[in-house]
């Protein structure tokens, strides 16, 4: 991915944060760092997002491994790499404590970035 790529990823974050009380308040400081952390490592906003919520990517997964299958099988956006059993990955919404990860929404509830347009 090129850089300035990332650097849009990271803008569309602290945008996002900025205009909707409930998605800054879903991550803390912590969380948020992580996600732009990952945004500039090639992560889309909605990976980062997962990102900055817990999520890890598989041993040995790279976010331009990340983008390179995504891009090769048409997987997507919303789906992630998660390891399954016996070294397995699968793609899917990663689930933690119970829970389905948060997509990007904007100040009325609605994912940004709907399926089928670019991150």
């Amino acid at each position: 991915m090129s850089a300035e790529i990332n650097v849009a990823a990271v803008f569309a974050l602290k945008a996002m944060w900025r205009s909707d009380t409930y998605m800054s308040k879903l991550l803390p400081l912590e969380g948020k760092l992580r996600a732009i952390e990952a945004a500039k490592a090639g992560a889309t906003p909605t990976e980062a997002m997962y990102f900055g919520q817990g999520y890890r990517l598989p041993t040995g997964w790279q976010w331009s491994d990340v983008a390179r299958h995504r891009a090769r099988y048409g997987t997507a956006s919303h789906l992630v790499p998660v390891r399954q059993a016996s070294g397995v990955v699968g793609w899917g919404v990663p689930i933690i404590e119970g829970k389905f990860l948060q997509r990007p929404r904007d100040i009325f509830g609605n994912i940004l970035w709907p399926e089928g347009t670019a991150q």
